[in-house]
């Protein structure tokens, strides 16, 4: 695409009848998809993923709320009946981050998709910037491909307004802290009762057994 930017202005100028780069770049990569989807379906290779890039220090957190929404049998991503597997990247890439990966079963399903997007920001609360299929991913597109083509089918914003996934994070949020409160009051409860009180938040250490005193 990067001949648009010799032949196309940056601006559209109705009129001159001239459409811009973007309005432009937007009918390229419709119609790329297009013939993509078509190949795909024709091959069997219809499967895509949400994507996420954690840090050393979030992967660990994100991969297990992943994991119990995939592998348990009532969990959230289960639900949604479009996603059967996820996985981790076992080594951080050349940008410090890992990769995680939950797959769609079909990537023009767009319905289905956007559900798990949901699911997967109301539930779980966590979002992914991006949706790429396997198809892309095995054509060797990816952002820094030598056409500047957009390698992701959908974005965020493609099923959710932002102000709809900062709600839906700051319910979770909310959430979260109303756990971890009645988590607290339920080991003070146990306290006393010759049980050791375990947080089960991921910010609490195991509190400390007090020391006995010395025999005299």
């Amino acid at each position: 695409m990067s001949h648009l930017q010799e032949t196309a202005p940056v601006r559209s100028n109705k009129a001159k009848k001239l459409r811009s780069q973007k309005e432009l770049r937007e009918e390229e990569y419709a119609k790329f998809n297009e013939e993509v989807a078509k190949i795909a379906k024709e091959c069997g290779v219809i499967t895509g993923k949400w994507l996420f890039y954690p840090t050393p220090e979030s992967v660990d957190i994100l991969w297990s709320k992943i994991v119990k929404a995939v592998a348990v049998d009532d969990g959230a991503l289960v639900r949604t009946g479009a996603v059967h597997t996820a996985k981790v990247s076992t080594a951080p890439g050349d940008s410090g981050s890992y990769v995680i990966c939950v797959y769609c079963d079909d990537s023009w399903d767009k319905e289905a998709v956007g559900k798990v997007f949901k699911t997967l920001v109301e539930d779980l609360n966590c979002v992914s910037s991006a949706y790429k299929t396997d198809a892309f991913t095995i054509l060797g597109i990816d952002s820094k491909h030598s056409s500047g083509i957009r390698s992701s089918l959908y974005g965020k914003n493609d099923f959710m307004s932002k102000e709809e996934i900062d709600e839906s994070l700051s319910r979770g949020s909310k959430a979260k802290a109303g756990k971890k409160n009645k988590t607290l009051e339920e080991e003070k409860a146990l306290d006393g009762e010759g049980f050791d009180p375990v947080s089960e938040s991921e910010d609490e250490e195991r509190p400390r057994k007090k020391a006995k005193k010395a025999a005299k």
